[in-house]
């Protein structure tokens, strides 16, 4: 049997305890088993159309949740039907806590209809919202269908950063207003505890679809495990004087 030096193994658990690991702390797959088209609301979502931000989060027009299969084969994801006008699809069901996340990555998959149109990361943070500079369309030259959102969706993946470059200041008030800033931003994204996300899109020309849903980031460790690093290297460093 092999013996694991003891010295090894101290700064092993240690060291285990005190790294943060890498997790999805948010998903949602907009499921609908029922074989009829939801609401927004019936997953805690909500949706805005148009340059008034018309709410129409309990409709079943516009936005909805579609009763197809999505990804993973798994019935449910979201359509806006509506063409020709802007849309946010967005929740506040979550709050990310930045003190204690660091986020690394925001990602969906799509399958829309038209190559043309797109979608655009949106998220609000101290009551203000902002969405990304980059549009994410559609790669596949097959357009997207209510039949083939298993096999032709493609995974869009934004890595998070807060650099001013990165985004833009989205105008938006449920029944009043919703628009995009032509620029990007003049400063970096503000810190603070993301209150609320989702996905933007401008005047599209097909029907857009989206699912899965997901932020991934990694745990901001406690000044406790921190610690408990420096004891591990601590121990470490005087088993090997002593030895």
């Amino acid at each position: 049997m092999t013996r694991i030096p003891t010295r090894h193994l101290i700064f092993s658990v240690v060291f285990a305890a005190a790294m943060p690991m890498h997790a999805q702390i948010y998903t949602e797959n907009f499921p609908n088993s029922t074989g009829a088209n939801r609401a927004m609301s019936t997953v805690g979502w909500n949706a805005a159309v148009g340059p008034s931000g018309t709410d129409t989060s309990t409709a079943t027009t516009n936005y909805v949740v579609s009763f197809n299969l999505g990804q993973g084969n798994v019935a449910g994801y979201v359509g806006k039907t509506s063409t020709g006008t802007v849309g946010l699809a967005y929740t506040s069901e979550y709050v990310v806590d930045r003190s204690a996340f660091s986020i690394s990555t925001i990602s969906f998959y799509s399958n829309n209809t038209s190559a043309a149109d797109s979608f655009r990361i949106a998220l609000q943070i101290g009551g203000n919202w902002y969405a990304t500079d980059t549009a994410f369309s559609r790669n596949s030259t097959t357009a997207g269908s209510p039949s083939n959102f298993p096999s032709n969706a493609e995974l869009e993946s934004f890595a998070f950063t807060d650099a001013a470059a990165s985004w833009r200041a989205l105008t938006f008030a449920s029944g009043t207003s919703l628009s995009l800033s032509g620029t990007t931003l003049g400063s970096n994204l503000p810190g603070g505890n993301i209150t609320a996300f989702g996905l933007y899109s401008a005047s599209n020309v097909g029907v857009l679809r989206f699912d899965t849903f997901q932020i991934s980031a990694t745990p901001i460790p406690e000044p406790s495990a921190a610690g408990l690093l420096l004891v591990g290297g601590w121990l470490l460093a005087r088993r090997r004087r002593a030895a």
